[in-house]
């Protein structure tokens, strides 16, 4: 017994340490720049102390074109949530590889195709300050679970 619980344990455990790190330049429509990885510092930088305490949480959105039937569901979904973005401490990134979203937080259109797979050609993926992955998606996600995904307490990740 002890045997099989040693070989479950040294199965799960690597699982537990291989969590997504997304290190993605971006930037925002006035070009300030941003990094994932580094968002609290970031953040921080260009909007001073009082953001210093806040942990941001990034909502990713892959698409090929902004007229994408998948990308149009999703920013239907995201605009259903109104003012509660500034209580969730959320930030949208649109990462498009056919032309760069100039009206908000965004990617350039390399970045945007390097992140791409024919795979998944649209992808909804949630990650914390670090640029760790929590959440991801190959359908539009609806507001009802944004708000599951955004509420969702850091120690249930």
């Amino acid at each position: 017994m002890k045997l099989i619980t040693l070989a479950a344990l040294l199965f799960i455990a690597p699982a537990l340490y291989a969590a997504e790190v997304l290190d993605i330049e971006f930037k925002d429509s006035g070009g300030k720049l941003y990094n994932t990885t580094t968002l609290s510092k970031d953040i921080t930088l260009h909007y001073g102390r009082a953001f210093a305490a806040i942990d941001m949480k990034v909502l990713l959105i892959q698409t090929p074109t902004l007229s994408h039937k998948k990308y149009q569901v999703q920013n239907t979904n995201l605009d259903a949530l109104g003012h509660e973005t500034e209580e969730l401490q959320v930030i949208f990134i649109t990462a498009c590889t056919q032309q760069e979203y100039l009206h908000g937080y965004h990617t350039s259109v390399e970045t945007a195709k390097r992140l791409s797979s024919a795979k998944h050609p649209f992808r909804v993926r949630l990650l914390n300050s670090k640029g760790v992955v929590l959440k991801d998606s190959s359908f539009p996600v609806s507001t009802n679970e944004l708000r599951r995904w955004l509420k969702q307490k850091k120690d249930k990740f």
